[in-house]
């Protein structure tokens, strides 16, 4: 009775260098594939800590209840006082005030037409 075993055989020379093509070849494609792994991983990451950003800054405005926005202001001097005060055309409210540097100390004069 006979039966088929897989059992070790050697290599021809022919066969040897197949092999080793196709070692060559799966190596290869290992180092793209982790190549690959590596940029999709990065690319995670980014796209992760891109979201995780933008929650702590929605979570501080939420737990503020204010957010930093672009309003028009106007300064309005007070040459008596020697000031001048940054004003919130929204709300009237003084945002700033500082005192006059020497250029703006010098009081502007009506010009007439000529």
């Amino acid at each position: 009775m006979n039966t088929q075993r897989e059992l070790y055989c050697p290599l021809t020379p022919f066969e040897l260098s197949e092999r080793s093509a196709e070692l060559a070849g799966v190596i290869q494609k290992q180092a793209e594939i982790e190549a690959e792994k590596k940029s999709v991983m990065s690319n995670f990451a980014d796209r992760l800590n891109k979201i995780i950003m933008d929650s702590r800054i929605f979570a501080r405005i939420v737990a503020e209840k204010r957010e930093r926005r672009m309003i028009e202001c106007k300064w309005e001097y007070d040459y008596s006082r020697n000031v001048k005060t940054l004003i919130r055309l929204d709300t009237g409210e003084m945002v700033e005030e500082s005192v006059l540097s020497e250029n703006e100390k010098k009081i502007p004069l009506p010009l007439g037409e000529v």
